[in-house]
């Protein structure tokens, strides 16, 4: 999932407009650190979330570009301290709507992912 998290008054053509925010599915099969360059390369991050409405948002989103609820990067990520959740745009991290028990750090991962065997769900 790569989305730009500029504000802006109005979108690009085939994004999304939400809150303020504009956001873009892009179906490529990217880890995340390429996915959040892809972002960066249009002037935004990985979709940083912050309320259970925008998280759904973003889901419909997926659904309506991809006709399937497809596994989909979102900008979280504790890669630079263990445990300590920061949003790759800098926005405050206090989303707290995950699976229970996510994020876990299973495995070492250090980044967030959508839509993960149907459901929110944390994943490399």
């Amino acid at each position: 999932l790569t989305d730009d998290v500029q504000r802006a008054r109005s979108c690009p053509s085939g994004w999304t407009a939400f809150n303020s925010r504009c956001f873009l599915y892009v179906p490529r099969v990217l880890n995340w650190a390429q996915a959040e360059r892809n972002c960066q390369s249009m002037g935004g991050n990985l979709a940083s979330v912050h309320s259970f409405q925008e998280y759904h948002e973003i889901q419909r989103m997926i659904v309506r570009v991809s006709h399937y609820s497809n596994q989909a990067w979102i900008g979280g990520s504790d890669a630079q301290q263990e445990r300590y959740w920061l949003w790759s745009d800098g926005t405050r991290f206090s989303y707290s709507h995950w699976c229970r028990g996510e994020p876990n750090n299973d495995r070492g991962q250090h980044c967030l992912q959508m839509n993960y065997s149907g459901k929110s769900h944390y994943f490399p």
